[in-house]
């Protein structure tokens, strides 16, 4: 839905359900939901294990180190391993591969259940006016371009929630 008097001539406004589903996975640190495919370029560990930017990766191919083909073994958690047992090199941008993750909308409803709370608050201030909002002993300021996670939506989208920076 665009709002044209509240934006200058050549802006237009986000979709609702855009803009909460961008704070769900700014939140979590990955895209979480659906299952997409996509080819990564990440620095190397240095350590054993190299952590993915998934918390539930489904296929793992075509993985390189400074241009080498690697041999690995990963988890659906998002670690991966040499299958020779080496340390990933050190290297900056030094680790390529493609990857499969996320889940199907149907396994994550508590996470859409959240951005349809956060899409509901977006669309009763879509001018982005400071408003207030207060349950309890919870309450949040949502200001232009700001989308809150109040605490038990936090809690929620825990499980899904990256643990490390990749």
């Amino acid at each position: 839905m665009v709002y044209p008097s509240m934006f200058p001539t050549g802006q237009t406004a986000v979709d609702p359900l855009e803009a909460a589903m961008a704070t769900v996975r700014s939140f979590c640190g990955w895209h979480v939901a659906p299952v997409i495919e996509q080819d990564l370029i990440l620095d190397g560990s240095g350590s054993l294990s190299l952590l993915l930017p998934s918390k539930h990766v489904l296929d793992v191919s075509g993985v390189t180190e400074n241009g080498t083909p690697v041999q690995v073994h990963w988890s659906a958690s998002g670690i991966l391993r040499k299958e020779s047992g080496q340390p990933w090199a050190p290297s900056l941008r030094g680790v390529t591969l493609h990857l499969r993750h996320g889940y199907e909308p149907e396994e994550v409803g508590d996470m859409l259940a959240v951005a349809k709370a956060v899409e509901a608050r977006i669309r009763m201030n879509p001018g982005g006016n400071v408003t207030s909002y207060q349950a309890g002993t919870q309450g949040q300021n949502m200001r232009a371009g700001s989308v809150p996670l109040f605490a038990d939506e936090r809690r929620t989208l825990q499980p899904y929630q990256l643990s490390w920076g990749v």
